[in-house]
């Protein structure tokens, strides 16, 4: 079981909602993929996470809007002991 995320950007809930972040750490998946464009959420959303035991594995920043100051970053986090 993997788990692809698009955080929000904007608004109250930028990044992965409480609720559904809870969710996913008690589901407890071995991969999850992490789309986003608000670093400030990520690396948040990225504490709760790696406080539920997930490792990051890969970074990749992807400027889809060049001539902007806006950057995409794919995240790829393992969960600890599992393959």
């Amino acid at each position: 079981m993997e788990f692809s995320f698009g955080a929000d950007r904007l608004g109250l809930h930028a990044g992965i909602h409480k609720k559904a972040l809870a969710g996913l750490c008690a589901l407890a998946p071995p991969r999850i993929i992490y789309v986003s464009c608000n670093v400030h959420a990520l690396a948040g959303d990225l504490c709760v996470l790696g406080q539920a035991g997930y490792g990051v594995r890969r970074v990749q920043p992807i400027d889809m809007f060049p001539q902007t100051p806006h950057c995409e970053v794919v995240v790829e986090l393992c969960k600890q002991g599992a393959r």
